[in-house]
């Protein structure tokens, strides 16, 4: 009888609905209108990545390597070094798309600004040049068919044309009297379209640093957690700190939220990262090994 009894109990309990206290569960009533994906990639050393479409361009500095990946995680190839002649790449470490070029940030000798036609790459004859830049670069990021090309340490940003060559203009930086209007350490730039504006992360004084196109400096936004990159919807930045996504008014530089900072397993940002946005509902953070990949109710 108490066998069978138990076995009644268990019955009960096993067709009895889980109660869902996950707030990042899509189905919970608690829900708070974002889950995790999973992620997205195998890397090395994810240093930068652009989302162009629906396709992923990540750029491995160690590899030597920039891998393509449809949106949904699926790998379609790698454009990689030859086995012997010269390489493609030395050092990756930037990327971005204008008019359907990539423009890429090695660390070639001679030819720092590697060039791909984004609709001949799934020919069997890809359209790739090779430019020069004045200066080094690290980090890169387009507007109005102009080039941002961002020295991280000492910090220098040049602007050329679509080309390289001989930058057209540079940023006046302070590099030396560290107060307001100062960068130590590029970790990010991107560009605000809506604003006409270049946002740059700065890693060592954790803070976004907005300048014109001119290279004038505007303001600051002080995060006060460590940062590595940035991204722009609307009015809203979104940062990866080790506490999780924070959203800040871009406006009044006041943080809205923080998202991705529970979540079961890989699902958490514990760390700073490079992030992109795609269409309006998902974010990509960059994670050195893997991209991990969010989907929420609105950005």
């Amino acid at each position: 009888m108490k066998n069978f009894l138990f076995l009644i109990f268990v019955i009960f309990f096993s067709c009895t609905p889980l109660d869902r206290t996950n707030p990042t569960d899509p189905n919970g009533e608690n829900y708070i209108g974002w889950h995790y994906i999973g992620e997205i990639g195998e890397f090395k050393n994810l240093v930068d990545f652009t989302i162009v479409g629906s396709t992923i361009y990540a750029v491995d500095s160690v590899e030597e390597t920039v891998k393509l990946y449809n949106i949904d995680g699926s790998s379609i190839f790698n454009i990689v070094n030859p086995g012997s002649g010269t390489p493609v790449f030395v050092y990756p470490t930037g990327i971005t798309e204008n008019n359907m070029i990539l423009y890429i940030i090695d660390h070639q000798d001679g030819l720092e600004l590697d060039t791909f036609d984004i609709p001949s790459l799934f020919t069997a004859n890809p359209v790739v040049s090779s430019y020069n830049l004045q200066n080094n670069g690290d980090k890169i990021t387009d507007l109005n068919n102009e080039l941002y090309v961002a020295q991280m340490s000492p910090p220098k940003i040049d602007v050329y044309g679509l080309t390289g060559g001989t930058p057209v203009r540079s940023f006046s930086i302070n590099i030396n009297i560290c107060d307001t209007n100062c960068l130590l350490k590029i970790s990010d730039i991107i560009a605000n379209t809506a604003t006409n504006e270049i946002l740059i992360a700065d890693s060592d004084l954790d803070r976004i640093a907005i300048y014109n196109t001119s290279g004038n400096w505007i303001r600051n936004i002080n995060i006060g957690k460590d940062i590595k990159g940035i991204a722009i919807k609307g009015n809203r930045l979104y940062i990866p700190t080790k506490d999780g996504i924070l959203r800040i008014n871009y406006n009044t530089g006041q943080l809205i939220d923080i998202i991705a900072n529970y979540g079961e397993g890989n699902g958490r940002i514990t760390k700073p990262g490079i992030i992109r946005l795609y269409g309006n509902n998902y974010i990509l953070v960059e994670n050195t090994t893997s991209i991990k990949y969010f989907q929420i109710d609105s950005l």
